[in-house]
């Protein structure tokens, strides 16, 4: 019963300094260029790591129309990040 529950203790402890049940949520914005950013790169709010860039990819011109937003303001590269709890 002893070694059980230290197994738990340990088990428990380990989950919580990796991170195993942190809530992630996935966000994504779009950018007129991305200098700097490759996947795995730190996302950083008021000096914390708050997550990591999961996906970096560039626009292909046949998907967007005149009228779109994101091609007349020159938002050409779509980023996705999860920010986690």
């Amino acid at each position: 019963l002893l070694i059980l529950g230290a197994f738990g203790f340990f088990l428990k402890h380990t989950a919580e300094s990796r991170g195993w049940f942190v809530t992630e949520v996935p966000y994504y914005t779009y950018l007129p260029d991305a200098n700097g950013i490759r996947v795995g790169t730190p996302v950083n709010m008021m000096g914390f790591k708050i997550g990591e860039v999961t996906a970096v990819t560039a626009l292909d011109f046949g998907s967007r129309n005149s009228w779109d937003y994101y091609m007349t303001n020159n938002y050409n590269v779509f980023v996705a990040f999860n920010v986690r709890d």
